[in-house]
């Protein structure tokens, strides 16, 4: 509740950046352990996930990439709450 009372932080900001992070992490085994809400809403990290919308990107390269293990139609813009929390949990 703190991050959404913070300047030009929204719900569905909020909710993108959750996809964008589990798009990112989640193939990932060392990563996949910080898809937790003491990671993604620290007040120390928080910004620098929130900031970071648009495509999932490559950190190394900065080319937009498909997450291993996922079709590439898959689309976290289009996917429902409950497509998303079905996805983090697989």
């Amino acid at each position: 509740m703190a991050r959404l009372q913070e300047v030009d932080v929204t719900e569905e900001g909020v909710i993108e950046m959750v996809k964008r992070q589990c798009l990112r992490w989640k193939p990932d085994p060392k990563m996949r352990e910080f898809l937790r809400p003491e990671t993604l809403f620290a007040k120390s990290k928080f910004d620098g996930y929130y900031a970071a919308r648009g495509e999932a990107v490559d950190p190394v390269s900065g080319s937009t990439f498909t997450p291993v293990g996922q079709p590439v139609q898959q689309d976290w813009k289009k996917m429902t709450e409950k497509e998303m929390v079905d996805f983090a949990q697989s």
